[in-house]
């Protein structure tokens, strides 16, 4: 299934480089990862920065869902939230037993196989 993880609205640098080291903390747990920053309008550093990768199976998506709650456990400046088809969970302070559980619950989305997890600045 594709996953993309899309940081809201303009992207300062100090969030691209938080952005940079989830998608190190991902490609570390041998998920593969791909970055593409959107347009950059005059004035501006980014606008939008994603990260896109393809996760298989539900042990992957456990894998992502885990290293995105870890990293934002750590940054409390951001809030994170994962959508697949017409679900869609806050990832912050949960239990590794409620991510596996929210894991199951977005795998059983079969009407959609893209995941976007939005990383918003509180």
């Amino acid at each position: 299934m594709n996953m993309r993880i899309a940081f809201e609205g303009l992207v300062p640098p100090e969030d691209s480089i938080e952005l940079g080291i989830l998608a190190e903390d991902l490609r570390r747990e041998e998920l593969p990862v791909t970055k593409e920053e959107g347009p950059v309008p005059r004035g501006q550093k980014d606008t939008t920065l994603i990260v896109a990768l393809v996760v298989a199976g539900l042990a992957g998506l456990r894998t992502l869902l885990s290293v995105v709650s870890m990293w934002q456990s750590s940054r409390p400046k951001y809030s994170v939230s994962v959508t697949r088809g017409g679900v869609s969970f806050s990832i912050g302070n949960l239990s590794a037993k409620q991510l596996e559980q929210v894991a199951a619950q977005l795998h059983a989305q079969q009407e959609s196989s893209d995941v976007v997890v939005r990383i918003t600045r509180t």
